[in-house]
């Protein structure tokens, strides 16, 4: 438009970055973020892959987050703890969220996440959608959460679950964190302090009413 600066990024930046954080055992530190192999039949990649087909690398970059994804518990006790796995998840992807505006200060951003993925992208967004994240909220073009441990009625969009059904467990185990954390090194955190912020209704938390991880009971 005349009078207004002219927009420019590098050639390879896309048009937007599909940011996918895998769920509980579907991940691995190792895997290629571009083309992940660790779980072939991967519930993300049942979303990630055809979207990668339909699009050219232009136009959309998939970028699959690569962290242990991990749940220490009484039957996986080699297992690293939850804590501790959400940690390197959530700096990772947002190592990768930082770097990729940076270097492309025009591009877009799509939020997925699944399980514990879903939990991680969720804190991802309510940083960003409160102006604490490493993207200014209006490059976030949605947030896509299925299964999120830390869902709260009424806030963000929940198709197919009425307003009466439950919570995200983090949410209703939050007074036993003592005990998850002596079981399991998770610590409940609770609902989000900042809901979604500018993203509240860019943000959408798909959930089964029978998942207990995100239908949990009041």
């Amino acid at each position: 438009v005349p009078g207004e600066p002219e927009q420019a990024q590098p050639a390879d930046c896309p048009d937007v970055e599909l940011l996918a954080v895998p769920g509980t055992w579907e991940s691995s530190p190792t895997d290629d973020p571009h083309a992940p192999s660790f779980l072939p039949n991967a519930l993300l990649r049942t979303i990630t892959d055809p979207l990668a087909g339909k699009y050219g690398a232009d136009r959309l970059e998939v970028f699959t987050v690569p962290y242990v994804a991990q749940f220490r518990n009484p039957q996986r006790p080699q297992e690293i703890p939850y804590d501790q796995s959400r940690a390197e998840g959530t700096e990772r992807a947002r190592a990768e969220l930082a770097a990729k505006h940076d270097h492309c200060p025009y591009t877009s951003y799509v939020l997925l996440g699944f399980s514990q993925g879903a939990v991680i992208a969720g804190d991802l967004t309510d940083e960003i959608g409160t102006g604490n994240g490493p993207v200014p909220a209006d490059r976030v073009l949605g947030s896509v959460l299925i299964a999120d441990g830390r869902r709260q009625a009424g806030v963000g969009r929940s198709p197919g679950l009425s307003s009466g059904n439950g919570q995200g467990m983090e949410i209703s185990l939050q007074p036993a964190t003592g005990l998850t954390q002596l079981i399991a090194g998770a610590t409940m955190t609770g609902p989000r302090p900042g809901g979604f912020g500018e993203l509240e209704d860019k943000t959408a938390q798909i959930c089964d009413a029978r998942d207990l991880i995100c239908n949990a009971p009041l």
